[in-house]
């Protein structure tokens, strides 16, 4: 039939007893059924005594079908239960060989010269692993490979949920998967067998060659991935009714500047940040995010967004531990950016996995979901799964502990076919790391240092992140230093005092822990339950954050496009205006062999104890005020 118009009226007009429609629709039923049963079975014998029940049981029901537009669904379910019922009642077709899976005299005179369409090794390879599959496993195959059936569509045929039809088809592909790799081909040979037991099967060579399987065809997308690893791989460690990102409204709105000025185009182009839930009111996210090392560590995400029907899946954001990727679809375009994202809605980003304390500060000062639940899970290789469907305004996450997320498939993207990179990274988050420079003063006293900086978790394995200032007053010296085996306050007159490791990053960029240099700042903050206020400059191009210690301020000059750092000064409140208590200036250098003093990492002895708790972002106020030694 040409189009689904043609085959409804065929429809309708065997339903009211023309027999020339009756007999064209037979015919058409029988070809696409016997294939179908064959695939499932591998039986010719069995598909042939099958196909015949469902003609015959299609011509008694045939009136009391109500939507004929809903014809192929239905023969299709007449078909496949006939089947499912001699699975249950009869297993003689477990035993046959190979040589008997055809589909006898008939269909070979038909093929004609199919077999020298692939190696007769691989055929056989192919065949076998199809053979030791699930009856169910080759069944969703064969709907979502060969008959271009929705994963609503084998839901409603299998009598499941949707989720549970793409699970069915990820635990089928991984089965056939593993029975080929023991048959010695590798994971990349999937769809090539998928493809020749496509033609193997296919009743005409004509037909043969016009099978064509996929990779857009495999997916299965995020949430039946990742259940998929809970079922395998992965310990459950909880499930609850929230999303994993609560996104609200910061309750101080900044002043972005003219839409149509220039900045605004140039950061619009940028495509930087997330979008607002109203402008997702119509899609269904897929958003994942890891901690290799638990969740006070590095983060890394995605966020796959989904259209209505779930049908189309692209990933517009990717930030992994090697690079920033922003998917553009319109154009089919990646975009490799040296900033993490940040919520276009101002907002802080709010984990599940935040402390109760730091959440219900956050409450305060913007809107956070109802939804939000706290996770529990710790560990290394924590997983966080969420879905939050816009259109109907639900949302549930899951916690899974899987150490080499990174490595697998699942949390890889395929970009589509024909797609273009644009690599928007400077020299040094193409390096993936740099050391930096910081100048300044404080409370009176010449600020110098210097420091290495991770970009991305894996450059942060070999490049360790390690700060050095010296404070140089009328009264005497200051030293801080800050590695990954501890951070220590060095003063002439009252020695030293141990601090836990990255207690001196705090209220500076660490990119490589996986946020926006903005968030990072702000969530210091809030975790020490100190204000602060945001607001954007140069139309986003640059943003303002105030973080209100006490007696001081700190106000941040972050670059948002290099995400990092600029400038931080200090005000005394209680002076107003009139008095800047200090500031700090950061210089970013891309050279890797500088073999200065300068830039040589300090020496601290590890330790398991430390004499104080971090001081967390106050630090910096503390350092301001010529406390931080007291």
């Amino acid at each position: 039939m040409g189009n689904k118009d043609d085959y409804i009226k065929l429809v309708e007009k065997a339903q009211l007893g023309d027999k020339e429609s009756m007999n064209l629709l037979a015919q058409l039923a029988r070809e696409r059924l016997r294939v179908f049963a064959y695939r499932l079975t591998l039986r010719e014998d069995l598909s042939q005594d099958i196909v015949q029940e469902s003609m015959l049981e299609m011509f008694k029901v045939l009136g009391k079908l109500k939507r004929a537009d809903r014809f192929w669904p239905w023969i299709y379910t007449i078909t496949y239960n006939k089947i499912r019922r001699h699975w249950r009642t009869e297993k003689r077709h477990k035993s046959v060989s190979i040589g008997e899976m055809d589909f006898g005299d008939d269909n070979k005179q038909n093929q004609g010269g199919l077999e020298n369409l692939v190696a007769k090794e691989l055929k056989e390879v192919v065949l076998s692993s199809m053979k030791q599959l699930k009856d169910s496993h080759r069944a969703v195959l064969t709907m979502r490979c060969y008959d271009n059936m929705k994963y609503s569509e084998i839901a409603e045929l299998m009598g499941s949920s949707e989720l549970g039809a793409r699970m069915l088809f990820l635990r089928a592909k991984k089965s056939l998967g593993k029975h080929l790799s023991r048959r010695g081909l590798g994971s990349g040979a999937l769809l090539t067998a998928l493809v020749v037991f496509g033609k193997v099967t296919a009743p005409t060579k004509a037909a043969a060659a016009q099978i064509a399987v996929t990779a857009a065809t495999t997916q299965v997308g995020v949430t039946a991935s990742v259940i998929g690893v809970v079922a395998s791989k992965a310990t459950l460690l909880t499930l609850t009714a929230a999303g994993a990102i609560a996104v609200g409204t910061n309750v101080f709105v900044p002043d972005t500047g003219p839409v149509d000025s220039p900045a605004q185009q140039h950061i619009t182009a940028m495509t930087d940040a997330l979008p607002t839930q109203s402008q997702l009111s119509e899609s269904i996210e897929d958003r994942w995010d890891f901690y290799p090392e638990g969740r006070n560590g590095p983060l890394m995400s995605r966020l796959v967004i989904y259209d209505e029907d779930r049908q189309n899946a692209y990933c517009q954001w990717l930030q992994d531990d090697n690079c920033n990727y922003f998917y553009d679809k319109s154009n089919n375009i990646v975009y490799k950016n040296n900033f993490r994202t940040w919520s276009s809605d101002h907002s802080v980003p709010v984990l599940t996995t935040d402390k109760p304390e730091m959440v219900s500060f956050l409450r305060r000062v913007q809107v956070i979901s109802p939804d939000f639940r706290h996770i529990i899970a710790d560990g290394d290789g924590l997983l966080v799964m969420s879905v939050r469907d816009n259109t109907i305004n639900s949302s549930n996450s899951r916690t899974i502990r899987h150490k080499n997320a990174m490595q697998e498939d699942y949390f890889q993207y395929v970009w589509a076919e024909g797609t273009d990179f644009v690599d928007n990274r400077d020299q040094i988050h193409r390096q993936g790391w740099c050391f930096f420079r910081v100048k300044g003063e404080m409370a009176g006293a010449k600020v110098t240092g210097s420091g290495r900086l991770p970009l991305f978790y894996k450059p942060s394995k070999v490049h360790r992140p390690w700060l050095k200032l010296t404070v140089e007053s009328p009264d005497g010296l200051l030293l801080i230093f800050d590695t990954s085996n501890g951070a220590v306050v060095v003063d002439e007159d009252r020695g030293m005092i141990t601090y836990p490791a990255g207690s001196f990053f705090k209220g500076l960029s660490r990119q490589w822990m996986g946020l926006h240099t903005i968030d990072s700042v702000r969530r210091d903050a809030a975790e020490n339950e100190i204000s602060f206020l945001t607001e954007y400059t140069d139309g986003q191009v640059n943003a303002e954050v105030s973080v209100l210690h006490g007696n001081t301020t700190a106000v941040y000059t972050i670059d948002m496009e290099k995400d990092l750092i600029d400038k931080i000064e200090f005000k005394n409140n209680s002076l107003g205006d009139l008095d800047i208590g200090g500031f700090l200036e950061f210089t970013y250098l891309h050279e890797s062999h500088l073999n200065t003093p300068e830039f040589t990492e300090p020496v601290t002895k590890p330790s398991r104890r430390w004499h104080q708790d971090s001081l967390g972002i106050s630090w910096l106020s503390q350092l301001a005020e010529g406390k931080l030694a007291d």
